[in-house]
Order: C-alpha cells, then structure tokens, then sequence
C-alpha cells in the first residue's frame, strides 16, 4: 500500500482529491485537486484525453444517484468486470468520475469497473468526482 505524500501546509484538499489520485499512483505535489485527477485520468487512459475532462475547470466531489449518471461507453462498460469501490490512501471510496453537463446531466467519464459493481449490487448512490 502506498503511503500518503506529505503535501505542502497550504494544499487545501478536504474533498480527498489528491489521496485519490495518489492512490492511483499520481505524484501530486505542487499540483491543485483539479490538476492532479486531469493528470490522473490522462495517465490512465494511455496520455489521450477526453474532451468532457479538457473542456472541464473544476472538480468537486458528492454523492450521486446511480441511476442518474449517463454510461457514455456501453460497449466499455459491457466488456469490463465489476469491481467494488475501495477506499484507499486515506481518499473516499469514490464510484468514478463524472462530467456535469450544463443541462445537469452526469455523464461518466472514469469508473466503469465501479459503478458496474453499484449497479449490480442495486446501490441507490455512490461518492463521485465531479468535474465541471
């Protein structure tokens, strides 16, 4: 398990963004939440990015309806295993990342595995980063 950075005094992070990111194996420090998760889902998708995540400037987290986020990728989603989420390096255990649209609507951006396993345990929420 990896252990927590030591972030500077002044990284103000109450949302558990950065351990999130940490956890996924990201070097956080000097970084903003919001500059660490598009760090974060730019390594993990291979360096190509998704216009919902570079057209975003924010990041928040909260709990959302399952049944309220848009799987934008059926066929990724489809083909994944259903993996539960864990809490780790000291972050929330999140269900994924979303994309708030304009209009309100959730749509996924990181997660698949997750809110796979959500769904098929008919969980009525889960806890997301939410970019804007």
């Amino acid at each position: 398990m990896l252990e927590k950075e030591v972030e500077p005094e002044d990284a103000f992070d109450p949302e558990d963004i950065l351990a999130y990111c940490q956890s996924k194996g990201i070097v956080t420090i000097g970084l903003t939440p919001f500059e660490a998760i598009k760090k974060q889902l730019a390594f993990e998708n291979g360096k190509r990015t998704n216009y919902l995540v570079e057209q975003s400037h924010r990041v928040t987290t909260g709990e959302l309806r399952i049944n309220e986020i848009h799987i934008g990728q059926l066929s990724h989603y489809d083909s994944v295993d259903s993996r539960k989420a864990i809490a780790s390096n000291g972050s929330k255990p999140f269900t994924g990342v979303v994309y708030e649209r304009e209009n309100g609507q959730y749509v996924l951006v990181d997660g698949y595995h997750r809110i796979k396993y959500a769904k098929e345990q008919n969980y009525a929420t889960g806890w997301f980063l939410i970019l804007w």
